[in-house]
C-alpha cells in the first residue's frame, strides 16, 4: 500500500511494506508499525512532514529504524517530542550542523562568490582540509539540546540506527540495547558522519555515515518481527534500493 502525500504537503512518498517471513511478532496479538527513515541530509525535513501525517491519521508505531539524518530523525520520534523537532527543522541553517558562515554558503550554493569573498573561501577550504572535514561541534551543541537518552530509553519503542566503523571496515546495525548508556549522541552522530564531516570517533573506532552501508535499513525492523513498515524515503523518484530481508 503506497500513501500519497497531500498535494500542499511537500515531503517524501511514505509507502509501507508488509513482511511475512518467519520473524514473529514481538508484542504477540495485534499488528506492530514500524517506521523506517531513510538518510538524506537536509531533505531529511521531509520527514517531519511524514511524522505530521502519521500523527493526524492516528498511527501508532512499537518500532523506528534510520541512517543518518533518518536516525536524527528517528530518535526524535521515539523521543515524541513533534513539536519540539518541527522547531528545530524550522530554524536550521548550515552554521547549526557546520562551524560554516551560513552567507557564504548560501553564495557557493548558487555559485555567487565574488572576488572579495574568494580569500575566505579559500581559508575555509584549507580549514576543512587540515581539520580533515568540516567541524560538526554546532550539530553536536543542537543534539545536546535536542535529544533526552533518559527519555528515548524509556519510550519502550523498538530503535534501531546504522553506522560504519571505518578502524575495521565493519558495519554497525545498532538497538537502543546495544548503546551504552550515555552514548545515544555519540552514535547518532556517527550515523549521520557524512564523508565531508569529520570522523566521529567513539571508543579508540572512527565511524563513517551509515548510508555508505545501509542507507534505508527496513531488514534492522523486518527481523524484530515487524509486519508492517512504514518507509519514508527521501531519494529522487525512480531511484530505489534492493533489500534482502
Amino acid at each position: 500500500m503506497v500513501i500519497l502525500p497531500h498535494k500542499k504537503q511537500d515531503f517524501s512518498t511514505v509507502c509501507t511494506k508488509s513482511y511475512h517471513g518467519d520473524a514473529k511478532p514481538i508484542f504477540g496479538g495485534f499488528m506492530m508499525y514500524g517506521i523506517v527513515l531513510e538518510g538524506g541530509g537536509a531533505r531529511g525535513a521531509y520527514q517531519v512532514g511524514a511524522w505530521k501525517a502519521l500523527r493526524e491519521l492516528g498511527i501508532d508505531y512499537q518500532g523506528v529504524a534510520g541512517t543518518s539524518v533518518g536516525a536524527l530523525n528517528g530518535a526524535m520520534m521515539v523521543q515524541g517530542d513533534f513539536n519540539k523537532t518541527l522547531e528545530v527543522w524550522s530554524d536550521i541553517t548550515p552554521s547549526k550542523v557546520v562551524n560554516f558562515d551560513d552567507e557564504l554558503y548560501e553564495k557557493v550554493k548558487n555559485l555567487k562568490i565574488s572576488t572579495d569573498d574568494t580569500p575566505i573561501l579559500l581559508q575555509r577550504i584549507k580549514s576543512i582540509f587540515h581539520n580533515r572535514g568540516m567541524d560538526t561541534a554546532p550539530l553536536h551543541s543542537l543534539l545536546c539540546q535536542w535529544i533526552d537518552e533518559k527519555k528515548i530509553r524509556e519510550a519502550g519503542i523498538e530503535f534501531g540506527i546504522v553506522t560504519v566503523s571505518l578502524s575495521d571496515l565493519t558495519p554497525f546495525k545498532l538497538f537502543l540495547q546495544d548503546i551504552p548508556q550515555g552514548k545515544l549522541i555519540d552514535y547518532l552522530l556517527a550515523s549521520a558522519s557524512m564523508p565531508v564531516f569529520q570522523r566521529q570517533r567513539i571508543d579508540n573506532r572512527v565511524f563513517l555515515d551509515g548510508g555508505v552501508y545501509d542507507n534505508l535499513p527496513i531488514s534492522l525492523l523486518a527481523h524484530k518481527g515487524f509486519q508492517e513498515l512504514i518507509v519514508v524515503r527521501l531519494v529522487r523518484k525512480g531511484l530505489k534500493k534492493r533489500e534482502k530481508i
